[in-house]
């Protein structure tokens, strides 16, 4: 059997959650006793009245195949005014402006915060120990497109990339930005056809 991983992964989460950027980064929980464990980390995106939330879908998912060597990170979001949502605020990476201009009309500024958090998530690992290769980075529709801009702009070299039904958010300028680290990390993306939301054209 083969070295073990950490996933860290940003999800969906209940509105009611507690403060998504405490001060202080979670300690690393239990895992196999094997060195290098897999980090995974997911970002995704939920709308309002979401109950299915991701850390009970994807530790459950956990317990059915039996990954003791796979650590699994959820942030939580932050709740923000959301432009697409009439400024109401709610659980967003940042502000989505159009579903329309995917290329282009977004809230860098907040990407830049968001990532700069997630960042923390993935030296945290890296610094309990576990290599950056064994980090695995993943999401679902905006937590798609905050992976991708962490991603390809990391330092690291990450173990991969998994992204679900997004897209690269500012793409020009993001390809321009990819360091040299990002350019070997693995890349898996999926989209569904019938997507209403994010549209597959703009994956």
């Amino acid at each position: 059997m083969g070295p073990p991983f950490v996933g860290v992964a940003c999800g969906m989460r209940h509105s009611l959650a507690p403060d998504p950027w405490a001060p202080n980064i979670p300690a690393p929980m239990p895992v196999s006793q094997d060195p290098l464990p897999i980090s995974m980390m997911v970002c995704g995106r939920a709308g309002a009245g979401t109950r299915l939330t991701s850390d009970h879908y994807v530790l459950g998912t956990w317990q059915k195949f039996q990954l003791p060597r796979v650590k699994f990170i959820l942030p939580y979001w932050p709740k923000q005014p959301v432009t697409l949502n009439g400024r109401f605020r709610m659980p967003s990476w940042y502000d989505i402006k159009s579903l329309y201009r995917i290329a282009s009309n977004k809230d860098e500024a907040g990407m830049n915060t968001s990532m700069l958090k997630i960042k923390k998530f993935i030296e945290s690992e890296i610094n309990s120990g576990i290599p950056a290769g064994r980090i695995v980075l993943g999401g679902f529709s905006q937590g798609d497109a905050m992976t991708l801009f962490t991603g390809l702009q990391s330092e690291y070299r990450l173990g991969g990339l998994a992204v679900l039904s997004g897209y690269l958010p500012i793409r020009d300028r993001i390809l321009k930005r990819a360091t040299d680290a990002s350019k070997s990390v693995p890349i898996f993306q999926a989209h569904g056809t019938t997507d209403e939301v994010v549209l597959l054209q703009y994956g």
